[in-house]
């Protein structure tokens, strides 16, 4: 969850304005310590990396998969492995 960045300003401000430690300001906001203290020394919250496109569509996925049942999930490129990974397939598992 991420906090806004006003709230994270009130809580350190508060924090500085009445010498509260990193616990007293957590209990007092009802967050966790080590978010008042990650605040205190980078108040901005990060910024996600998103994930590339997947190009392949799971329906050509199962198509190739049914096409070739015998090939090892190696064989198969890196981008069919996030695919992979929502459709629930691995090596262990046959595919029906």
């Amino acid at each position: 969850m991420t906090y806004s960045l006003d709230f994270r300003k009130k809580v350190l401000s508060i924090k500085e304005s009445e010498g509260l430690t990193y616990q007293a300001t957590a209990d007092r906001f009802k967050i966790s310590k080590n978010s008042v203290y990650l605040w205190s020394k980078q108040i901005n919250p990060k910024v996600t990396k998103s994930r590339p496109e997947i190009k392949l569509t799971q329906a050509k996925l199962l198509d190739d998969i049914r096409a070739y049942p015998d090939d090892y999930q190696y064989e198969r490129a890196q981008t069919v492995l996030p695919n992979l990974v929502i459709l629930w397939i691995n090596e262990d598992k046959a595919f029906n």
